[in-house]
């Protein structure tokens, strides 16, 4: 018998009293990770679109009157894994003139990957001269 009258019990945790401790430590590491994990996972995803962005806000900067002398749509593979389809139009909007017509630029980018998800759409307005060139 030890000095203290319970008998001869060795100081320590017994393995309840281990397995709630490690129940608890998995719990709290869980809601650390769901608070704090997906983070990297939304600025991956902001990254992914605001390079999408860039990507059409170029293709609209790169529509000068060559590109945009023929109407429909042209499809082009980008860097990064990219699809821009730009669309030209004749805007029914705006003044009508016999030398000069408004004409509509949509830029749908596409992203990389098989589904090709819709990651940024940009539009805008050109004045285009009917005159020859």
């Amino acid at each position: 018998m030890s000095v203290d009258g319970r008998g001869s019990r060795e100081a320590g945790f017994t393995i309840v009293e281990a397995l709630v401790a490690f129940v608890i430590l998995v719990l709290v590491g869980g809601g650390l990770y769901a608070a704090f994990g997906g983070g990297a996972e939304n600025a991956a995803r902001i990254d992914l679109h605001e390079r999408a962005a860039l990507v059409a806000r170029n293709a609209l900067e790169r529509s000068g009157p060559r590109e945009i002398e023929t109407l429909g749509t042209v499809e082009v593979e980008e860097p990064g894994g990219f699809l821009t389809r730009m669309t030209v139009s004749v805007s029914t909007e705006g003044p009508s003139s016999p030398l000069i017509e408004v004409r509509r630029i949509d830029v749908v980018v596409f992203g990389p990957g098989p589904e090709r998800p819709e990651m940024a759409r940009f539009s805008t307005y050109r004045l285009y001269s009917k005159v020859s060139r």
